[in-house]
């Protein structure tokens, strides 16, 4: 699995990108009578969901190796072996943390617009007798120090930037209590570009 995510990682990862975005959005169609709103009101979730496994699909179709757009018919398997062990990470979040699994946080983005970040869970939801939430350190398990060191919790940040709240080139989003702090330098962070999480996400 790690040599088939090594070889073919890199190249499938933009090529499911690719078909996601061009050919999996490009194919949708309502059906007669629908509201052209009705994706709004789900967040797009439906649709992202619906262009991505339609990616998913045609990464493995015979014709892309026919067409030199991927080596071999082993390629593929990176994209299949990549979403299971992203689907295992999340249940084990789930079965360690408990739910929900995605923690949302409010950040800046361009134009220090406020978007909601996405992050595996890294802590408990445990309180103390008054019901008040205990110290972040006590909450933090031995599993969300493992998930916070490899940067793994960040994984559903991917889906901010398919949403088009951060792009992969830019400064990290800081917390919105900070933004009140910023020099008037700091506040152009803000201007031009998105900001990224922590890893290189392709």
């Amino acid at each position: 699995t790690r040599q088939l995510s090594a070889r073919y990682g890199d190249a499938c990862d933009d090529l499911h990108t690719d078909l996601h975005e061009c050919l999996g959005h490009g194919s949708g169609k309502l059906l007669p009578g629908t509201d052209p709103d009705t994706l709004k009101a789900y967040g797009s979730t439906i649709e992202e969901a619906r262009a991505d496994l339609f990616g998913l699909y045609y990464v493995a179709d015979p014709k892309l190796v026919e067409l030199g757009l991927t080596p071999d018919m082993e390629a593929y398997k990176s994209q299949y072996y990549t979403y299971m062990q992203n689907g295992l990470l999340t249940q084990l979040v789930r079965i360690k943390l408990g739910s929900p699994v995605i923690f949302k946080q409010p950040r800046p983005g361009k134009d220090e617009k406020i978007f909601d970040l996405y992050k595996f869970r890294s802590m408990t939801d445990e309180r103390d007798e008054n019901g008040e939430l205990l110290p972040d350190e006590v909450r933090l398990t031995e599993f969300g120090k493992v998930l916070r060191a490899t940067s793994l919790d960040e994984l559903p940040e991917a889906f901010n930037i398919l949403k088009g709240d951060m792009s992969v080139i830019g400064p990290r989003p800081l917390l919105v209590k900070y933004l009140p702090r910023y020099s008037e330098r700091q506040h152009r962070r803000h201007e031009y570009i998105l900001p990224q999480p922590q890893y290189e996400f392709r």
